[in-house]
């Protein structure tokens, strides 16, 4: 996977952690511990993971400040991504597919079985349906 999309999926993984801890939810230690591994699985810079992994722990610490656009996600234009905004079914697909190339590579069942849970709170917290009902 090249360098920029897996950063890509990382903050993707990171943007879901802190619309969770928005919504209320109190446990995102499977989309730290994903936002690791596609980190070390894919060369990503450490202070690059560290930076996102620093911004869930400002989110678990003040939910509030996700609400209120405190706390957001770096882009490279400089603006402030929108954490709250719905991924289609399209887009959790192809973030699923994204998972499962860095799972391909990873080298142990541990972490490829982090991943897939990963993938199974996706499919479980997600919205497709779109796919099922879509308007036309």
């Amino acid at each position: 996977m090249e360098l920029e999309r897996a950063q890509e999926l990382q903050q993707n993984i990171a943007g879901e952690a802190l619309a969770m801890l928005s919504l209320g939810s109190d446990n995102v230690v499977k989309y730290e511990q994903t936002i690791q591994l596609i980190g070390s699985t894919c060369g990503i810079p450490t202070e690059d993971t560290n930076t996102l992994l620093a911004l869930i722990g400002r989110g678990k610490a003040s939910p509030e400040k996700i609400d209120s656009g405190e706390i957001t996600l770096p882009r490279a234009d400089g603006k402030p991504k929108d954490v709250m905004a719905n991924w289609t079914a399209q887009d959790t697909f192809w973030v699923m597919m994204d998972l499962f190339q860095v799972a391909i590579v990873t080298p142990t069942q541990e972490d490829r079985e982090i991943l897939y849970g990963m993938v199974e709170e996706l499919i479980a917290t997600q919205n497709f349906e779109d796919w099922l009902n879509p308007k036309g």
